[in-house]
């Protein structure tokens, strides 16, 4: 399922961007599933500040683009956790 889930995460961001009726709640789900899968280091910094600001203006362009370095910056740390863990 972990799979999966990334796999949505590093799909193409261009959609996040330009698309304003993203389901922003779809992608923070899938960022909350695999924290919780997982451990407290690949929670990005600010997490739950960041979520918010998200959450609070899910169609415009900045809360989108903060979702996208959000992501990104999740995916990094899910990465370095997963090679500690092999």
């Amino acid at each position: 399922m972990n799979e999966e889930f990334l796999d949505i995460l590093n799909q193409s961001w261009d959609h996040l961007l330009e698309d304003s009726t993203v389901d922003v709640d779809k992608y923070i789900m899938i960022m909350d599933q695999l924290i919780e899968e997982s451990d407290s280091s690949v929670i990005p910094i600010n997490y739950d500040e960041r979520v918010e600001y998200i959450k609070a203006q899910p169609t415009r362009y900045h809360a989108r683009v903060q979702l996208r370095e959000l992501i990104d910056e999740f995916i990094k740390k899910y990465a370095v956790w997963k090679v500690k863990q092999a």
